[in-house]
């Protein structure tokens, strides 16, 4: 049985210039080999688990990856190596790009060209069966009218108007942003305590003041 992280999906970005890490499940002391861009890696599963990791590359694609551990091969298609942000916030990053002003003009002439990826997380604050359920269902995407329409707005404007990515440079938005604070609910649950509840709401309100600074900032310059 051959997994790889559910992160990993045709149309993803990865992170130019780092190491890159991939990961998944495996039957006990196989060898997995990753390929990607021409460049091979091998790992041993260990305890069901394999972790390979890639040289840094420079920004570019399309790529393909192929994960195969001797009986099973994954393979993963339109790879770009580019910039990767996670786009994390409450109601400001929650804004779908369909609900922004503009946004509906903005989705009717979106293409791939763009050069912005999102890989949406689903609005689930606890680790439970929905959740893993969720994220199976979850992958990378390419800018388009229909694809897009759910991505955070604060995110998808950031990088089009204020990064202003190249062919070359991709960038890739991780967003998970809702107004419930999921993360806030793990902590509390991996701490065993709501003690850290207590540092959340003490920062959260000037946090949320330089968002609201920030999203206005970006909006002006549109």
């Amino acid at each position: 049985m051959l997994k790889v992280a559910n992160i990993f999906s045709n149309d993803m970005v990865l992170q130019r210039d780092k190491n890159i890490t991939v990961w998944g499940l495996g039957d006990e002391e196989r060898t997995v080999t990753v390929t990607l861009n021409g460049v091979s890696v091998q790992t041993q599963v260990c305890d069901g688990r394999w972790t390979a990791v890639l040289p840094p590359m420079s920004a570019g694609g399309e790529y393909e990856m192929t994960v195969s551990d001797g009986c099973t091969e994954k393979k993963f298609c339109r790879i770009m190596i580019g910039e990767v942000w996670f786009c994390g916030g409450q109601s400001n990053m929650e804004l779908e790009l369909q609900n922004a002003k503009g946004g509906k003009e903005v989705l009717e002439n979106l293409t791939p060209d763009c050069n912005v990826r999102f890989y949406y997380t689903q609005k689930r604050g606890t680790l439970d069966e929905m959740f893993y359920e969720d994220e199976n269902n979850t992958a990378w995407s390419q800018a388009s009218k229909d694809n897009s329409r759910a991505w955070s707005a604060v995110g998808f404007f950031f990088a089009r108007n204020v990064l202003k990515m190249s062919l070359l440079n991709n960038l890739g938005s991780i967003t998970g942003g809702m107004t419930s604070t999921p993360a806030l609910g793990t902590l509390i649950n991996t701490a065993g305590t709501d003690d850290v509840a207590a540092a959340y709401a003490s920062t959260y309100p000037i946090a949320l003041v330089l968002v609201v600074l920030a999203s206005q900032f970006i909006v002006t310059l549109m």
